[in-house]
């Protein structure tokens, strides 16, 4: 049987995860991370994912499977957004 107030307190409990998720995406915000490039694009960008398993927008189109140093900028969404550095 389903517990009516286990139901009613998911949202809470998934707007809670969001904010730790932001609040500990913010402290790379300024930040260079390792990151693995990946093949999809969008908007002229490449997605990534950082060593600590961040999704990441890059811009530009780069290769995929590149291991490299990205600068973070920002945050859209959930994911980080940067370029990448050499």
């Amino acid at each position: 049987m389903i517990d009516l107030n286990d139901l009613r307190a998911r949202p809470d409990a998934y707007q809670d995860a969001a904010r730790k998720k932001r609040i500990f995406q913010e402290q790379f915000v300024g930040e260079t991370l390792r990151a693995l490039t990946l093949t999809r694009f969008s908007q002229g960008r490449t997605e990534a994912l950082t060593d600590n398993y961040q999704k990441l927008w890059l811009q530009g189109e780069l290769p995929a499977n590149r291991m490299l140093a990205a600068r973070i900028h920002s945050i859209e969404g959930e994911a980080l957004v940067g370029e990448a550095v050499e």
